[in-house]
């Protein structure tokens, strides 16, 4: 089956950042405020009131003006719109090169997308990558995050929570929101796998990358890969009774290996993906 990748550091161009970046910028600065100003009311109510008495209540979601919401919910619909025409032509395309046998061509020049292998922690990804045989299906993983990204809105939306939801669904529509994706077709491929609590079996996975370019629409760079496991891979874990589920020896070792791969294969392809992409 496909798995999936570490996703792209931070772009070096500001106007390129991560969208969500300023989500969580602003959520922590209205924290800040909030924080600052009940401060400010308490200091003065002691000062000045010094009987009285404080309730402090959570607050309740401040649901949006309905014509927020409705703004909202058809920039939601409208990015989910969009993102299905984004994979019919990314799948259409990424088949048009597999079929067509591309690959690399350094006649055509140096391929300008530059990948980065991540650093090897269980969520932590280079690249937006999906791995598959030639005649299986074609899920961009870009796309597929970004779904999922709609889905948070809906929840925020549906929720009340007027802030999340906007913000959300702003930064859905920003044009940068896809940039490239990467998908390895495998000739031959060996899954490792956690043969006892302290050995394992390596894999190994050959094949030919490709580099799709959303801006463009099309694949851009191609190379071919080859990636194995390492040679001894290094993980903690837990001991005791009241140790967390999913953190025993066994368990443990099986997501270092898998973590590992993945790695592994990232690295070829980051190594590997000079030239861009034509036909034989």
């Amino acid at each position: 089956m496909p798995y999936r990748v570490p996703a792209p550091p931070p772009p070096d161009e500001p106007e390129s950042e991560e969208p969500y970046v300023a989500v969580l910028r602003r959520q922590r600065r209205n924290l800040l405020f909030s924080f600052t100003g009940t401060l400010a009311t308490v200091i003065a109510a002691v000062v000045f009131v010094p009987r009285i008495s404080l309730a402090l209540h959570p607050q309740e979601p401040q649901p949006l003006p309905q014509d927020a919401r409705e703004r909202a919910a058809r920039s939601i619909a409208d990015a989910e719109k969009k993102l299905g025409e984004e994979q019919r032509i990314f799948e259409k395309n990424i088949r048009a090169a597999i079929d067509a046998g591309w690959t690399a061509r350094a006649d055509l020049g140096a391929c300008p997308v530059r990948l980065s292998a991540g650093c090897g922690l269980a969520h932590a990804r280079g690249f937006p990558l999906l791995v598959v045989s030639a005649k299986e299906e074609l899920p961009s993983q870009a796309i597929a995050d970004a779904l999922a990204d709609v889905r948070r809105a809906e929840t925020h939306l549906a929720a009340g929570r007027s802030d999340e939801a906007t913000l959300y669904a702003e930064a859905l529509q920003h044009p940068g929101r896809l940039s490239y994706d990467v998908v390895l077709v495998a000739r031959s491929r060996k899954e490792p796998h956690a043969r006892s609590e302290t050995e394992f079996v390596p894999g190994r996975i050959e094949g030919r990358a490709y580099v799709y370019d959303f801006a463009a629409r099309e694949v851009v760079c191609a190379a071919d890969v080859e990636a194995q496991s390492s040679e001894a891979i290094g993980f903690a874990y837990a001991l005791g009774n009241d140790a967390p589920s999913g953190a025993g020896k066994s368990e443990r070792l099986a997501a270092a290996v898998d973590a590992d791969m993945r790695t592994q294969t990232e690295r070829a392809i980051a190594t590997s993906m000079q030239y861009r992409a034509g036909t034989p």
